[in-house]
């Protein structure tokens, strides 16, 4: 059975995310972006951001994938590290070509290659994240910025490849970002060709090594029966937690406001229903504070489950879980 047919979301106009288009330097420099028309200077070396880096975040800074450093006098933010793709700097390019209005994303200022590490240069974008302002905010206002999360990926789920076969992986044609095959010791699996061999894929993960070269995921683990692979494959961010939400600040008698969507690492071409499964896994317990019901409950108003079969989400959480 063929894909269905990618950014089949009902009620949104389709968007062609068409390839060759896409920049895909080795090195990528935006001169006609903000940060040089406020600034005149030039993007920190990837040497100088990686001293700043040891001053600020220690041990932590020779990691695959160190936090993001700042450089607030520039209203700048750089993410870099040995796990870091263009991938993501092309698709917040894509976004604040096409996308503006609809999905508010930092603004995109250029990238770098240097040793084996990719340095993202983007907008440091001024608020707080969902996930610190969320305690303060009232049930009213909570519904407010809900609303507005759902009309943004309603927006970037009504995006669409150029022609079948709908790939799974990263927007430019790349392997998957996914944290869970990176944790596994795969940071760029794929692409996928088709959902199955996605699937199947991402079963192998979650059920270790097997035996018996005839064993087949979808067909003898009992948690994946019924799950089939006649879903489309959609644009996804892959991280919507609360902290990859940033709110803007507030201004007197002014309803809250989505500032940016940030960390699109993890974004991609999924089967549909991987966002609502993610996000979900985010809730759980896996650090203290325990399940955060409060954000579930509004998640379920993000996504459009009709047409899906609760119980296939249900197996697809329990098979990340697993992993995670």
């Amino acid at each position: 059975m063929a894909d269905l047919a990618a950014g089949a979301t009902t009620g949104v106009v389709s968007r062609t995310v068409c390839v060759a288009e896409l920049p895909n330097a080795e090195n990528m420099t935006f001169r006609d972006s903000s940060f040089f028309k406020k600034h005149g200077a030039e993007l920190p070396s990837p040497k100088e951001i990686r001293e700043k880096d040891i001053r600020i975040n220690d041990f932590r800074a020779r990691s695959p994938r160190p936090p993001p450093i700042p450089f607030e006098e520039l209203g700048l933010v750089v993410k870099y590290g040995s796990e870091i793709t263009i991938a993501e700097a092309q698709c917040l390019w894509y976004f604040a070509r096409y996308m503006k209005d609809a999905v508010p994303t930092p603004e995109l200022f250029g990238w770098c290659q240097d040793d084996g590490e990719t340095f993202i240069y983007m907008e440091l974008v001024d608020g707080d994240t969902l996930e610190d302002a969320w305690p303060s905010l009232t049930q009213d206002e909570q519904d407010i910025i809900c609303e507005q999360l759902r009309t943004c990926v309603e927006a970037w789920r009504g995006l669409r490849q150029e022609a079948e076969p709908y790939y799974v992986g990263h927007i430019g044609g790349q392997g998957v970002g996914d944290i869970i095959f990176r944790d596994e010791g795969d940071a760029h699996a794929g692409p996928f060709e088709n959902i199955t061999q996605f699937h199947d894929f991402f079963a192998r993960y979650a059920s270790g090594p097997q035996p018996d070269p005839d064993f087949n995921p979808q067909r003898d683990l009992d948690e994946l029966a019924g799950l089939t692979d006649d879903r489309p494959i959609v644009f996804t961010h892959g991280d919507l937690d609360k902290s990859n939400i940033i709110i803007a600040p507030r201004e007197e008698g002014c309803p809250p406001r989505v500032a940016a969507i940030i960390d699109w690492h993890q974004s991609g071409w999924y089967p549909d229903g991987w966002e609502w499964v993610k996000a979900q896994a985010m809730c759980e317990p896996f650090w203290e504070g325990g399940r955060d019901t409060a954000w579930l409950s509004k998640l379920t108003g993000l996504f459009d489950t009709s047409g899906r079969s609760f119980n296939e989400d249900v197996q697809i959480l329990r098979m990340t879980q697993s992993i995670c």
